[in-house]
Parts: structure tokens; C-alpha cells; sequence
């Protein structure tokens, strides 16, 4: 039908023609070379649209690419060779993503970020009503309604807004009220509000002032310098930090974690380590109070049985439910969740005291910590979606004892499994990186398993899943072996980067760079799956994939995230590096996705 269509088009087009041609000539044998020609044109046209698909439009004007419509070179999201821009997509709730415009309308293809450009970047994340980036300097910039406020696109800033400076920050967590900061030369750590309207202080208000808990660099931006209650080592310092929804985790250099409460539900399912802190007494009063904060299991360990379990169980116990905060002070003059001064130190986990630790992450109710001596999991924490992967004898809702994750269960036999990298956001959701190797032989391969709430297919293992306790399989990114041209052998795929977000889809970044043979697009190839109620997958559909797809163009190519040297300039604009190595590194944030150059380390 279309074909037909458009030959009878042509066909038409080409009888206009013949008139034209025929007036223009008076004489019998001219027109009748007019017609033959006009024929023979008509032919050819008509076999061309035969063979091709595409619609001839030989008088339509060149298209020009929109300028927040990215244009690709090849299979790559680069728009330039020393172009270092960010590339967004999905929800726009806030103006996370973009500023420019009034309504919040969800972006359903990749586009050019009008709020990050030019520049690289330490580190970047964003929650769902603001965003915090560190530019090359190591300087703070945040953006959003959340931080602003909810304000008139006159009115609203096009810019992010520098907040915390002079602190050299290599890498930043968010919490729905506050911003972590942790310095990259001295390891110190800082707590700063995540709202504008809270940081133009310069001093805490009140009477009092705490010295050692701000400093005048910075007298607009009121913030916190994070203290510990042992004593670090010499030449220890803070490496890493993550946080979750209420509780923030900290590594050091020599293996141990410390935990801190940032609210008093910090320790609502038992992910803190530990139950007796020391707070502020009073929110105008610099004196600290102790108090225990109780895991609701722990307080009333019946809360989620059935009325009749309940009665009976708690008849015969003859049990008391422990309140969620034991104090010698009125909890109604203990600080709110929102104050940066809510808990100033951070405490060492005293489970994992003696235990030399390589990685630890924070879920949003949970903790992973991983060994430095054999990759192995311990896991504490909620577990209402089974998000702690300790398998399906294990149904209680909160674990508070640190619990090692067991992955030889879905190994074969004579294979060592070894955990080398976890990734869990501030969600029910949690990805380990697990090297397998058989016992007696150079063979291995990489899985990624998944556990915890997959109600959306963030498990990746093509079901929707509300609670998977055992890990499981991602589909197409584990167990993938390429074929190494050199060597003439088949080598491990690895995974170089994983990003997940609170509602539930996930970004993976395969390490494709390091291997690519001659004639390819060099680059690193990008999978999604998930949730993608807001085009937060960037196919442009809406449609939720319980199985990993491999991010396209708008040609149809795989999308390549880049590696190259280029300039470098901070987020004011001024040059700090006349070539430095930066990649694209994706981020999962909730409802949307974020593409942007970050500086190699």
C-alpha cells in the first residue's frame, strides 16, 4: 500500500514534468524525445523508490539540530572534541534537570543539560527536588527547588550556586535535608543544609557558638566539620562516605567505619551498628545529651504479626514496647531531623572493630560493608524486600548484627566466588559485583547479582519481583565473556560502573573502552533497566523493563561513553587544566538520568 502509493506519486510528479517539457517544444519529433526522456525518468525514479524506503524530497531544506538536542558523533553522546557537556533525561520535578523552563515536563530522549556545561566534574548526584556537584576546584555548587525554593523562571537562578568553597571536596552523599562533603587532601568531613534559606547564617543562631564546628572561609554558608569518638591514627584519614535516607557511613584509610545518625530515625531498622549516641540537648544550647536509639524490632518485635499472634505473644510475654528514643531530656527539646548539628561525631562500628574493611555503602535503611581479605558481604539493616540478601530462611524484617551475604548458593560447584564492588542508592535495592573463578584453573567471569524490592524490574532478571532475598542474576551483563584478539582467548566482561536510584531503575556501564578492536567506536557501552515512569531508561517510551536494554542514539547506535584529554574549567567558567583525563560517568537519580564528564582520579 505505501509503496504503491508513493510510485503513483512519482508517477504524477513525473506527468507535471512531461507537460512542462512537452509546451516548452513545438515540433512532433521533439516532443516526442520529450516524452521518451519523461519516460525514462519516471522509470528510474520508480525503481529508486523500490528500492529504497526513504521518501525523496529533493527541494526540502537541511534540518538543524535543535541546540539542547545532543548531536552525536557516531554511537557517542559527544558533541564536540573538546565539548565536555552534560547529557539529561526523564523527570524534571524541581528543575533538577533543567532551569530554563516553567514546566516541569519529563525529557524523553537524552538532550544537552542547560545547567551543567562546559566542565568537568569530581563527582555529582541529585535527589529529587535538588542537585550538589564538586567542579575541578573541589568547590560546591548546588541548584534545584529544593535548595532555592519554588520560584518564577525570572526569578530562579540559570546557574548553579556556589555554596561550600576551600575545602578541596572530592565526593559529596545526599539526604533529603542535608548535603556530606568529603575533602579529598585533609579527609575531613562536612555537613551542610541542602536548603539555601538554612545556610545564609554564617553562625549558628543563639547565643553560643561552637568553634570547632565552623570556621570563617566560608562566613555566608553555615556547616559542620564532623569529629570521631576514638582517635585516628597518624596519617589516617576518611576515604569514602555514603549515606542513606537517616544514617551516613564513613571509611578510613586503614579499614575501619564509623556510622553517624543524621535524624532520629537513623537507626529505625537497626543500620547504624550501634544505639547509643550523643545529640544536642537542646536546639539553642550547645550541651549534648546520650541517648539510645532503638531498632523497632528491638522495641516491639510483634509490630508486624497478625492481631491475634500479637495479643497472645505479647499476654504471654508480658512485654512493654521500648520507645524509639531513650533520653534523660524531653524529646520535643531534642534538635530536628533537619539541623546540620543534630549528631556532630561519628562513631566507630564496634562490630567491626579489628576487621579490615575495603568498602562500605549505605542503602537507604541498610548497610553493606565488604572485607579487604576475600571480598566477603556483611549486611545489617532493613529487610523488609529481602534487600540484605541473606536468602529465604531469613524472613525477619531488621537485622541489626552484621551478617555475612553468602554468593556460592547460586554458583556451581567448585567455583570461588569473590565480591569485588557493591552499589545500593538510597533505595530497597542492592547490586553486588562477584567475580567467579573455578577452583584449579585461570577461568573467570563477573556477575552482577541483585536483591531487594524489583517491583519495577530493577532485579534485572526479566520478572517484577516485589522482595528477592537470594541474589539473583542480571540478565546480559553477567557472566559475558569477549574475545581477546591478542591472546587469541576468551576474557571476562567486566562492569565498570553502576548507578541505581531510590525508585527504582538502575544505569551500568560496561568496561568496553579498555578492549575495543580497530574499526569500532571506542567507548564504553550503557544499559538500563527498570523503572520508566518518567523516560528515566531514555528509549523514550514509558514502559518499565525488567531486563537490561543497551542505551541507543537517535541513528540506532549503541551509546558509547568517552574517554578522552581536553581543557578543564571550573564552574565559574575559569580554565584549570589545559588537558586533563575525563570520562562520562552516568548517574541514576530519581526519575531522571544523568550523563557528565567526570575528572579521572
Amino acid at each position: 500500500m505505501l509503496r504503491s502509493t508513493r510510485h503513483s506519486t512519482a508517477l504524477a510528479r513525473c506527468g507535471l514534468r512531461r507537460n512542462v517539457y512537452s509546451g516548452s517544444v513545438n515540433t512532433k519529433g521533439s516532443t516526442l524525445r520529450s516524452k521518451a526522456l519523461v519516460a525514462t525518468s519516471c522509470v528510474a525514479v520508480v525503481v529508486a523508490l523500490g528500492l529504497s524506503r526513504d521518501t525523496i524530497q529533493n527541494d526540502a531544506p537541511a534540518i538543524k539540530p535543535k541546540k539542547s538536542v545532543p548531536t552525536p558523533s557516531g554511537s557517542s553522546l559527544v558533541s564536540g572534541k573538546d565539548s565536555l557537556e552534560a547529557i539529561v533525561w526523564g523527570s524534571n520535578k524541581n528543575h533538577v534537570l533543567s532551569s530554563s523552563s516553567d514546566e516541569a515536563a519529563p525529557i524523553k530522549r537524552p538532550e544537552l543539560s542547560p545547567i551543567i556545561s562546559n566542565t568537568a566534574l569530581r563527582d555529582l548526584a541529585v535527589t529529587e527536588e535538588y542537585g550538589v556537584c564538586v567542579d575541578a576546584r573541589g568547590d560546591i555548587y548546588q541548584w534545584g527547588d529544593g535548595f532555592s525554593g519554588p520560584l518564577s523562571p525570572s526569578d530562579r537562578p540559570p546557574r548553579p550556586q556556589k555554596t561550600l568553597s576551600g575545602k578541596d571536596i572530592s565526593s559529596i552523599a545526599l539526604t533529603p535535608n542535608k548535603v556530606v562533603a568529603l575533602s579529598k587532601k585533609s579527609g575531613k568531613i562536612y555537613i551542610l543544609s541542602s536548603k539555601q534559606n538554612q545556610q545564609d547564617t554564617g553562625k549558628p543562631s543563639g547565643s553560643w557558638s561552637l568553634s570547632k564546628l565552623w570556621t570563617s572561609s566560608n562566613p555566608q554558608v553555615d556547616y559542620i566539620e564532623l569529629e570521631t569518638n576514638v582517635k585516628l591514627h597518624r596519617s589516617e584519614k576518611f576515604t569514602s562516605i555514603s549515606a542513606g535516607k537517616d544514617h551516613l557511613v564513613a571509611l578510613t584509610s586503614s579499614g575501619r567505619t564509623f556510622s553517624l545518625p543524621l535524624s532520629l530515625s537513623g537507626n529505625s531498622s537497626g543500620q547504624l551498628g550501634l544505639r547509643k549516641v550523643s545529640v544536642r540537648s537542646d536546639s539553642s544550647s550547645p550541651s549534648l545529651a546520650d541517648i539510645e536509639l532503638t531498632p523497632k524490632a528491638a522495641r516491639d518485635p510483634y509490630a508486624t504479626a497478625t492481631p491475634y499472634i500479637r495479643a497472645s505473644q505479647t499476654s504471654q510475654e508480658e512485654t512493654v514496647p521500648q520507645p524509639a528514643v531513650a533520653s534523660s531530656v524531653e524529646q520535643s527539646k531534642l534538635p530536628k531531623d533537619d539541623d546540620i548539628r543534630f549528631c556532630t561525631t561519628l562513631y566507630e562500628i564496634p562490630t567491626l572493630q579489628g576487621i579490615n574493611v575495603a568498602q562500605i555503602v549505605a542503602g537507604a535503611r541498610t548497610t553493606y560493608a565488604r572485607t579487604e581479605m576475600g571480598g566477603r558481604v556483611l549486611a545489617w539493616g532493613a529487610n523488609e524486600y529481602g534487600q540484605l540478601g541473606l536468602g529465604p530462611t531469613v524472613t525477619l524484617p531488621h537485622v541489626s548484627v552484621p551478617t555475612e551475604v553468602v554468593f556460592s548458593k547460586t554458583a556451581p560447584s567448585g567455583t570461588a566466588s569473590t565480591c569485588t564492588n557493591i552499589a545500593a542508592g538510597p533505595g530497597d535495592i542492592v547490586y553486588f559485583l562477584v567475580q567467579r573463578k573455578t577452583l584449579g584453573t585461570s577461568n573467570r567471569t563477573f556477575d552482577v547479582l541483585a536483591c531487594g524490592m524489583g517491583q519495577w524490574g530493577a532485579i534485572g532478571n526479566g520478572l517484577f519481583t516485589n522482595a528477592q532475598g537470594t541474589p539473583s542474576k542480571v540478565k546480559l551483563v553477567s557472566g559475558v565473556q569477549e574475545f581477546h584478539e591478542q591472546d587469541q582467548t576468551l576474557r571476562p566482561l567486566e562492569i565498570y560502573n553502576i548507578s541505581t536510584s531510590d525508585t527504582g531503575h538502575t544505569l551500568l556501564t560496561l568496561d568496553t573502552a579498555a578492549r575495543t578492536g580497530p574499526g569500532a567506536n571506542a567507548g564504553r557501552d550503557l544499559v538500563a533497566w527498570g523503572l520508566n515512569q518518567d523516560y528515566q531508561l531514555g528509549n523514550g517510551k514509558r514502559s518499565s523493563l525488567p531486563t537490561p536494554i543497551y542505551l541507543t542514539n537517535d541513528e540506532g547506535n549503541r551509546v558509547a561513553l568517552q574517554v578522552k584529554e581536553a581543557p578543564v574549567s571550573d564552574m565559574s567558567g575559569k580554565p584549570w587544566s589545559r588537558k586533563a583525563w575525563v570520562e562520562q560517568t552516568a548517574v541514576a537519580g530519581p526519575g531522571c538520568s544523568i550523563v557528565y564528564w567526570k575528572l579521572r582520579t
